[in-house]
């Protein structure tokens, strides 16, 4: 981890930084809409806010939106592999697993989690599609209901430019770090990467219409010590387009359409999984004379298959969402502004088990005799215990909610701003439920295009068991139909510093209530699981599985810091720091993490080199509750160099974990090492 800081030294002392115009400075007046539903600057929101722009995310090389979720303050992403694999998103300790099914995730403002298990498949939101990424962190309830518990993610979309333009892009990544075998490992050995990924973006626009069409090809290979290995495709088909019907109204209809496939040879137990994703969003927006009416109706179609290879049993999802939002945005006198507005959806999946527990009966705390395939030796052990049923098992779920909010934001002087708002929303399965906020900005000083804002917020959340949680007959998380929504009530003080063109600084305190906490529990009231004896007729199978519960109530806290600066024109520093407290839950947590990141550029006429450097660090931790399986703390040192030939040719070089460090992120599978990636870039 040493080489880290001495390779940031030699960048600064030689720059060379992210894709710029050679006048550029770094852009100090972002703007953003997701927490108020109203474009305003990001120092005059209660709540904090990181911009992730789409520069960044190019240079960074990712694969897809939550890849560069992990740079953000209080942000973690939960990866359950490598490559392809799914990814969670945890905001202050509060996470879903690898479903993220705790964080609302918006695109252009259509909510995008699935109807089944609440989670969003982050393969559908590709880096080629993607203009910016707002994050805004703690409870979103009061504007977007359930989901919103940790946050709300939104992430943008290309727009096309005037004219006729074209982008292509094509890249492989290999592998060039040290083996790690199975046998030293402690589970599966470190995997080799090999993957490629192809990008084509078109758009068209003039005064009346426009339209954007992007297609994306991806796939990896991972290949393990076993010597088995894991695969994975994906590609993924998006259009949308712009028309100003008159000078006041104009829409916007997108079609977006996405696959995966995954064969997992090398999993612990082996099998295919496909998954189709297909979207459909009609926008309007109508400028009246007295105010702005926004509306959308949106269809998200999800189908999943997962194979055993094994005994080629079958299990098949198909969830939908059906949604109507409207809202209207009235400017009042005083330098006020009241919305209003309306959100409703109805959730379908339908669920087929070729073969599965369809019952289980408690039978108590009993001993688990358990024979190893590789040694034969018994492990005894206690843990819950349950008597099962064999079966098979096709039902249809349904529920749906309907929801009214309104927001209030009033300037009451040239310093002071005040938001208040809730949202009252009635749940077929729950019942009602209403959720606040509060916050306020205040500019303690200013001089120029130099600021101290003080920001505090209060808000309360709720989420409302997924389908998945209350019906789902998996071992992977057996649901319970008297499970009850989880609970949050979240209060932030924070303080915002604008630097002029030297960028901002901007440092939150969080303190988080939660009551009725939803997890996927592994660990039973021993700490050794859940098991269940299910009688065939060569025997009785014991089969581990995972319980879906309320945990119960905790409250974590910490400390946020994040900063985009730059010093010079041809410099850029950003950074992030998280102190966590997560008091009684451990859950994927670590008390510290921090981020920084240097990038430079140097002219060469119409030409340009840049290179940019980032370290992540975590912390120690553990990777489930009541501190079982702690994992050491590691870092991980990622570089880049590019070539700019006249703003339309790049070739980059990119090293992800440049100095080859071991580390886990799942208790039984190690990371990939150094990998190192050539991408190139052309546009038209």
């Amino acid at each position: 981890m040493k080489i880290a800081p001495a390779l940031i030294f030699i960048l600064a002392v030689a720059p060379s930084a992210f894709a710029q115009d050679d006048d550029a400075v770094y852009t100090v007046g972002e703007t953003v809409v997701t927490a108020t539903k109203q474009e305003v600057g990001v120092e005059d929101v209660p709540q904090p806010v990181t911009v992730i722009s789409g520069e960044e995310i190019t240079n960074r090389q990712a694969y897809n939106a939550g890849e560069m979720l992990d740079f953000v303050p209080g942000v973690r992403i939960i990866r359950s592999g490598t490559v392809g694999a799914s990814n969670g998103v945890s905001i202050r300790s509060l996470n879903g697993g690898p479903s993220s099914n705790k964080t609302l995730v918006l695109v252009d403002g259509r909510p995008v989690n699935e109807a089944w298990d609440g989670g969003v498949n982050w393969h559908s939101i590709p880096s080629e599609l993607i203009d910016r990424i707002e994050v805004v962190r703690g409870p979103g309830s009061a504007l977007y209901g359930s989901n919103a518990t940790a946050g709300v993610i939104n992430v943008f979309t290309k727009k096309p430019r005037p004219g006729f333009h074209g982008w292509f892009s094509v890249g492989h990544e290999f592998n060039m770090g040290d083996d790690i075998d199975d046998s030293s490992a402690d589970g599966y050995g470190r995997p080799e990467i090999g993957a490629t990924r192809i990008g084509l973006n078109g758009s068209y626009a003039d005064e009346r219409t426009s339209h954007f069409v992007s297609l994306g090809y991806r796939d990896a290979e991972q290949s393990f010590p076993t010597p088995n290995e894991n695969t994975w495709d994906n590609y993924d088909v998006l259009y949308k387009v712009n028309r100003d019907l008159t000078d006041n109204l104009s829409s916007r209809l997108t079609v977006d359409v996405h696959n995966n496939t995954w064969d997992n040879k090398a999993d612990r137990s082996p099998t295919e999984n496909s998954t189709d994703n297909v979207a459909v969003d009609l926008q309007t927006r109508w400028q009246t004379d007295t105010g702005v009416l926004n509306s959308r109706v949106y269809v998200n179609r999800s189908e999943t298959e997962s194979t055993v290879s094994a005994t080629d049993l079958k299990t098949g999802e198909t969830a939908t969402r059906t949604g109507v939002i409207a809202d209207y945005s009235l400017p009042l006198p005083g330098k006020s502004m009241l919305i209003a507005g309306f959100d409703a959806y109805y959730d379908n999946a339908d669920i087929d088990y070729e073969k599965t527990v369809v019952s289980m009966n408690y039978r108590g705390v009993e001993t688990v005799n358990i024979i190893s395939g590789s040694t034969g030796a018994v492990d005894s052990f206690l843990a819950d215990t349950f008597d099962g049923v064999y079966g098979s098992n096709s039902q249809s779920y349904d529920q749906n909610n309907v929801a009214l909010f309104a927001q209030y934001d009033k300037s009451i002087t040239d310093r002071l701003n005040f938001v208040a708002g809730g949202r009252f929303d009635i749940h077929s399965e729950f019942g009602s439920v209403f959720n606040p906020k509060a916050g306020l900005t205040y500019d303690v000083w200013t001089h120029d295009e130099f600021a101290t804002t003080l920001k505090v917020n209060y808000g309360t959340a709720f989420r409302a068991p997924p389908m998945v949680g209350l019906f789902s007959q998996s071992t992977g998380g057996y649901g319970d139909e008297d499970l009850e929504p989880e609970k949050t009530k979240n209060t932030d003080i924070g303080v915002f510093q604008r630097l002029g063109e030297w960028g901002h600084v901007e440092l939150t305190f969080f303190h988080m209530d939660v009551t009725n906490l939803l997890i996927n529990d592994k660990l039973g009231s021993t700490g050794e699981g859940y098991y269940v004896f299910v009688p065939t007729d060569a025997g009785v199978d014991t089969i581990s599985f995972n319980q879906r519960k309320n945990l119960g109530s905790y409250s974590p806290r910490g400390l946020e810091l994040g900063f985009k600066l730059s010093p010079h024109r041809l410099v850029s520093l950003s950074g992030a720091y998280t102190y966590l407290d997560p008091r009684d839950f451990t859950f994927q947590t670590s008390k510290h993490r921090y981020n920084i990141g240097l990038g430079a550029y140097y002219p060469l006429g119409e030409n340009r080199i840049e290179a940019d450097i980032l370290y992540n660090y975590t912390g120690d931790g553990y990777f489930f509750d009541y501190e079982v399986r702690p994992y050491d703390a590691f870092g991980l040192t990622d570089a880049r160099l590019t070539f700019d030939y006249g703003g339309k040719y790049r070739i980059s070089l990119n090293v992800r974990n440049l100095a080859d460090s071991n580390y886990r992120l799942w208790h039984y599978q190690w990371q990939p090492g150094r990998t190192v990636s050539v991408n190139f870039e052309t546009r038209i």
